[in-house]
């Protein structure tokens, strides 16, 4: 049993323990009803002007059809579905939708059932060959796509290298042969990959792999025909060629060098011709020194066969694309069992001319027909009798494909984790930023460059290689935390709570040396880093969100400060420094500020607010030297008559709060401010949409679901 918590722009739905399963978002348009298909475990739901679907076990949603005029679910179970229109009418109606039924037969391994919607033809290529893709399910995809360069890539990834090895010679693309050759070379299959080597003309590749199989000859026809002195220089080494060697050094004016090699192999009479050819003192320097002999390169036994293959079978989806009778059924009409096998065997990939038997043979098959099929159980006897078995050595082109490589840590981390800081760990940076602006709108990703890059090197690491082979990365994993049940690990991204309630001093000390600019920067570095912060419990997230709520009162008090600075007006300024002192600082800050505010009042002769302002000094009790200048302003205003020279927009009396765009007060009750969706800044409505000034990242006025920092909030 499971709720659905709806409002106008989402639906949260939840176990019966009110946990959290998944939320859908309509951003611009309103959720209108609801209801369960409890037989197939989805939610369908309504818009204004659509009929939509969420899978409840994956969390993926789609359209099934849009609607003339709004409709309210009333019930739903299978295809069949009631609703009740504006003139309150109940209406029953079947739907039908292939996309719906064709995620959940996957979902469900029904593959008969897949197969049948696929011959359809009721689901456009792209999307089923996407869908497909992010599902794990290249080997079936591949054989539903005419890119050649799509296909290629998901035999590529399936590792199917015969499909991989036809499209790339109908391609004869030089990157295609070359990803074939890295792919097989790591299957094991040496000889498709010198083949496609040779057909990109990568020499160092097929350099690489001959000295993997020991063919020396083959090594050397490479050096022969090269042009590259570095490549001859490499590789003749491991042919033994030292007359190449000599002559390479020799052109290149190494001439002490070759007089070396020339000596270490015993000729004697070419190291004579290479000292003749060098300055005296040189000359004379190489001669006395002694050289040892070269050590020997041992020989090597050339392996022309292909290394050990996995003889692992195809997956039952993948066998049932190549053996059309698996999937078909026995129509209604009189044809004997073998027959209808026959005829439906051109169908497999819906042929041009078929699709109106391929679509009416499902509506006109009886119920009795399936539950024959199910009882016949025709795929475990298929397995057992088959020709083909496991315990049997199978040839790279016998139809079987490699398995497929297991799940890496960056990718276990981006399908398991909801967390930002994970994706980045992974260095799947525009997952984190799509997650970002779910939860908090985020419109400006430049200034999180920084952070990003940070944690992605904190939670990984690289270990230098030998020669001239690149460096080993790796990623740096630890256990997951406790509410996380689904993750096998997780990345080792630092707890950073402490150190960044440490940087927030640096923030204060910066203000209280008058160093603006500085503190601007230090207290939006701390909010950054806030927003990829990890916290493990409920008590650590509140500390952080207080710390966020610091970094905003402090950035929007810096930056009045800084562009007070650059303002003529009298009246003005003393405005920006009375608003200054309705930030919500530490308490030291503040008296500065109304120190500072009280003063310019009264030099402005604004006296009634400059004794307002000394009167809230006082009541933080300053020191001596404060407190006196406080009590002669309040002295010498009232004296003056308490009144003020300039008119301000300035009233303590009428609670108000500072827009962070225009830098002046909304008071209560004459607008109704928005409010930046991260940092909470708030500001005109006019200003919505825009970028805000304080976190710079986020919208004014935006919507998100809310900045998530721990697994624990998700459960």
């Amino acid at each position: 049993m499971k709720v659905a918590l709806i409002n106008s722009r989402s639906i949260t739905i939840c176990s019966r323990k009110l946990k959290q399963i998944t939320t859908i978002y309509e951003r611009s348009i309103r959720v209108k009803s609801a209801c369960f298909d409890e037989e197939r475990d989805v939610l369908l739901y309504t818009t204004s002007s659509h009929l939509k679907y969420c899978n409840l076990r994956t969390g993926e949603t789609g359209t099934i059809r849009s609607t003339e005029n709004t409709i309210y679910l009333v019930r739903a179970s299978g295809n069949k579905v009631w609703y009740l229109t504006r003139e309150a009418k109940i209406v029953f109606e079947e739907i039908e939708n292939p996309e719906l039924a064709f995620k959940l037969a996957l979902q469900q391994e029904r593959y008969r059932d897949v197969l049948k919607l696929i011959q359809s033809k009721k689901l456009q290529g792209e999307a089923l060959v996407s869908y497909l893709h992010s599902h794990n399910h290249p080997e079936i995809a591949m054989h539903f796509v005419t890119d050649p360069w799509i296909k290629f890539n998901l035999a590529i990834e399936s590792g199917d290298m015969t499909i991989a090895k036809e499209t790339a010679l109908s391609m004869n693309r030089r990157d295609a042969w070359r990803v074939l050759a890295d792919t097989a070379s790591k299957y094991g299959d040496m000889q498709l990959g010198q083949l496609a080597n040779s057909k990109a003309n990568n020499l160092s590749g097929l350099a690489h792999q001959c000295l993997l199989t020991g063919n020396m000859n083959t090594l050397q026809a490479l050096v022969d025909k090269s042009k590259d002195s570095n490549f001859q220089m490499q590789y003749s080494l491991f042919t033994g060629d030292v007359a190449r060697r000599l002559q390479i050094l020799v052109d290149a004016n190494q001439l002490p060098l070759a007089h070396a090699l020339a000596m270490s192999n015993d000729m004697t009479d070419v190291a004579e011709e290479i000292l003749a050819k060098m300055d005296p003192e040189v000359a004379e320097r190489c001669a006395s020194r002694k050289v040892g002999p070269a050590l020997k390169a041992p020989s090597a036994e050339a392996i022309t066969e292909n290394w050990p293959l996995l003889p692992v079978q195809e997956t039952y989806f993948a066998r049932m694309l190549k053996e059309p009778g698996l999937m078909d059924y026995v129509p209604e009409t009189g044809a004997t069992q073998g027959g209808a096998w026959g005829d439906d065997d051109d169908d497999l990939f819906g042929e041009p001319g078929d699709a109106e038997d391929g679509d009416a043979a499902p509506a006109a098959r009886p119920v009795a027909t399936a539950g024959a099929w199910d009882d016949d159980d025709l795929d475990i006897d298929i397995d057992i009798d088959g020709p083909t078995t496991s315990s049997q050595p199978v040839a790279s082109g016998a139809g079987f494909v490699l398995p497929r490589e297991g799940e890496s840590y960056h990718k276990h981390w981006t399908n398991t984790s909801h967390l930002a800081a994970h994706h980045i760990a992974a260095g799947a940076f525009d997952s984190a930023i799509d997650l970002l602006k779910r939860q908090i709108d985020l419109c400006d990703a430049k200034p999180l460059s920084k952070p990003f890059m940070g944690i992605w090197a904190a939670a990984n690491a690289s270990m230098p290689s030998f020669g001239i082979m690149p460096s080993h990365s790796f990623a740096l994993a630890t256990r997951p935390s406790d509410d996380d049940m689904s993750a096998k690990h997780s990345p080792l991204v630092p707890r950073m709570l402490a150190q960044l309630t440490e940087r927030i001093n640096g923030g204060y000390d910066a203000v209280t040396e008058r160093r603006f600019e500085d503190a601007i920067g230090i207290f939006q570095s701390v909010m950054h880093n806030c927003l990829l912060c990890i916290v493990d419990d409920r008590k650590e997230l509140s500390q952080l969100q207080g710390l966020i709520g610091i970094c905003k009162e402090y950035i929007f008090a810096a930056s009045m400060e800084v562009y007070r600075k650059t303002v003529t007006d009298a009246g003005n300024v003393v405005e920006l420094a009375a608003y200054f002192t309705h930030c919500n600082l530490q308490n030291p800050h503040l008296v500065l500020s109304l120190r500072q505010a009280m003063t310019l009042a009264y030099k402005q002769k604004c006296f009634a607010t400059a004794i307002i302002l000394a009167r809230r000094v006082l009541d933080y009790d300053p020191d001596m030297e404060t407190s006196t200048r406080a009590r002669k302003i309040i002295a010498a205003g009232e004296k003056e008559g308490g009144k003020d020279a300039i008119k301000l927009d300035y009233s303590d009396r009428n609670p108000f709060q500072l827009c962070v765009v225009d830098r002046v007060p909304m008071y209560r009750g004459t607008v109704e401010p928005v409010k930046c969706s991260f940092c909470f800044a708030v500001s005109k409505p006019q200003h919505a949409g825009k970028t805000c000034p304080i976190c710079e990242i986020a919208k004014l006025g935006g919507e998100g679901a809310g900045m998530i920092n721990g697994t624990f909030q998700l459960n």
